[in-house]
């Protein structure tokens, strides 16, 4: 799984999306991104209002047809 960064940094929000992309759990994300689990589920509610969807399969269909993540 990419993450496509207009800047070439990949920030926590957009590895937490990528991460949920392939199906891992809230706490392998933050073993992952070295936050905690409280932080990823952060990062994912506000990916969610910003993409204007209601859960991680949505985020991740969104993202994907925007070309925000890719894999």
């Amino acid at each position: 799984m990419l993450v496509v960064s207009t800047y070439g940094a990949v920030s926590d929000v957009q590895a937490a999306l990528a991460a949920g992309a392939l199906g891992r759990t809230n706490q392998q994300i933050a073993a992952g991104l070295f936050i905690s689990q409280t932080t990823v589920k952060t990062h994912l509610n506000h990916i969610f209002g910003k993409l204007g969807v209601a859960n991680r399969t949505e985020a991740v269909t969104v993202a994907r047809s925007r070309h925000l993540i890719r894999g």
